[in-house]
C-alpha cells in the first residue's frame, strides 16, 4: 500500500475531532539536561507516585521510581492543573498530555522561574539538551484513568 501525505483538509477534519480540557489534577514537571556526548550522561532514579505524561522512561520497581540518563535534573515543582485530549463522539478515554514549556512557565511562580533560569544557565545549548518531564497526578478519581 502506498503512503499518502494528509492534505490540509484532511489535517483539519483531524483537529476537529480533538478538544484539549484543562483538568483539576496537578502535574509535577522536572527539567532534565543530558549531554550530547551521551558518555557523560548518567543514570538518575526519580520516586513519583504518578504517570509519565511526555517521558520515556523505564519504571524501576525494586527503587519505586523512573529511571533516565541526564547529567543533571531539577523539580519545578507541582503545577495545579493538567490537560487532556478529548476525542469528539468517541468512545476513547480521555488521554493526558503535556504543557508546551510555555505553558509550564506561565503556571510557576515568578521566584521559581527565576530559580530554573539561574539553575539552566550552567547547560549551554550548545553542548546540552533540555527537556521537561512531566508526571500527571489524581487527586480523586473522576474517569480520566489516571489514577
Amino acid at each position: 500500500m502506498k503512503h499518502k501525505e494528509l492534505t490540509k483538509k484532511d489535517m483539519q477534519e483531524f483537529k476537529s475531532n480533538f478538544k484539549i480540557s484543562s483538568t483539576n489534577q496537578p502535574i509535577q514537571a522536572f527539567v532534565l539536561v543530558s549531554h550530547k556526548n551521551m558518555d557523560k550522561n548518567k543514570e538518575f532514579h526519580i520516586p513519583v507516585s504518578g504517570t509519565p505524561i511526555n517521558f520515556k522512561s523505564s519504571y524501576d520497581i525494586t527503587r519505586d521510581a523512573y529511571s533516565f540518563m541526564a547529567v543533571d535534573f531539577y523539580d519545578l515543582g507541582y503545577i495545579g492543573t493538567g490537560y487532556i485530549i478529548n476525542f469528539v463522539d468517541s468512545e476513547v478515554p480521555p488521554i493526558p498530555i503535556p504543557c508546551p514549556e510555555e505553558i509550564l512557565m506561565k503556571f510557576l511562580p515568578e521566584s521559581s522561574k527565576a530559580e530554573r533560569d539561574l539553575w539552566i544557565k550552567k547547560y549551554p545549548k550548545e553542548d546540552y539538551d533540555i527537556k521537561y518531564l512531566q508526571v500527571a497526578y489524581s487527586i480523586i478519581s473522576d474517569g480520566f484513568g489516571l489514577n
